[in-house]
């Protein structure tokens, strides 16, 4: 896992996941592509026709590649998730949906508490997380619920 710093802003613009010598591989991109409308080219082009040179930090290493794919992936949602991080990766990361708010991770994947003014019936609601599966039979999703009521 890499980052590259814009020396000017001491920001990280670009983060990656990389063998060898991937992390110094941008810089050589960028200029075989002088003209290249790819954020992370121009940032590149920018710091060097400043006459400054891209900072490197190795953020982590000896990972195994579904490491660094997660690493990459949580790094890169969380930089994008503060708006003003300025990220120039144009994709999220790998197997990855966009970092939420606790509430907006919550109204996705968890029950929402009802108010009473939400219950217009006699109702009993029973959150089993993970037991559940998509397309689960209905006699193992019954048992599966039955497994953790308590009324």
């Amino acid at each position: 896992m890499y980052g590259l710093i814009d020396p000017r802003t001491k920001q990280i613009f670009y983060i990656g996941k990389g063998t060898k010598n991937r992390v110094f591989e941008h810089e050589k991109e960028s200029l075989g592509s002088p003209d290249s409308e790819k954020l992370k080219l121009k940032t590149i082009a920018d710091i060097k026709d400043a006459g400054l040179e891209v900072e490197k930090i190795i953020i982590n290493s000896n990972l195994t590649e579904e490491e660094a794919f997660a690493a990459e992936a949580s790094l890169i949602n969380a930089f994008n998730y503060v708006s003003d991080a300025g990220l120039t990766n144009i994709v999220a990361g790998h197997h990855s949906a966009e970092a939420l708010s606790v509430d907006e991770y919550e109204r996705i994947n968890g029950a929402v508490e009802p108010e009473e003014k939400d219950i217009r019936h006699k109702i009993l609601v029973i959150k089993i997380n993970r037991l559940y599966q998509r397309g689960m039979d209905e006699k193992v999703l019954y048992d599966a619920v039955r497994g953790v009521w308590r009324a």
